[in-house]
């Protein structure tokens, strides 16, 4: 009758672990999946709009047209050097790139970011600077007469 040769006998087996090995990797990885989606799916969307940088960074809005399109600002901050001064001075230079910020009031235009916006401005009292935009939440825009 017919013969079957060792090697032919075994080529069904290969075959059944071949597909179970496979089945297995592809139920570990959808169910690795599902897991990662299930955390996607409950993270909060309706916060990442309210995150630090775009809630101070509104603080700007309308400085936008007033500053030059490039080139060296001045900043200058009630703050200070103050670990929260130091990284709003940061948060500033990424709201305002292309221009560059420097801590000084030195340059053609001078950023004031007072955070109490009724206090009286001393960049406002000095002759060398005029003022050309106030947001009214105390960012100024001074330039050098």
């Amino acid at each position: 009758m017919f013969k079957q040769s060792k090697k032919n006998f075994f080529r069904p087996i290969v075959w059944v672990l071949f597909v179970w090995i496979h089945l297995i990797f592809l139920s570990l990885f959808l169910d690795s999946n599902w897991l990662f989606f299930e955390k996607v799916r409950s993270y909060p969307l309706g916060g990442m709009a309210k995150d630090e940088p775009v809630v101070y960074g509104e603080r700007f809005k309308g400085l936008r047209p007033f500053l030059p399109e490039s080139g060296r600002i001045g900043y200058f901050t009630d703050r200070g050097a103050t670990k929260k001064g130091i990284r709003e001075f940061f948060l500033t230079q990424y709201h305002l790139v292309p221009g560059m910020l420097y801590p000084n009031t030195y340059e053609a235009f001078v950023l004031e970011d007072f955070h109490d916006g009724e206090a009286a401005s001393p960049l406002s009292l000095n002759a060398e600077y005029r003022m050309i935009y106030d947001s009214g939440n105390g960012v100024r825009l001074f330039e050098r007469k």
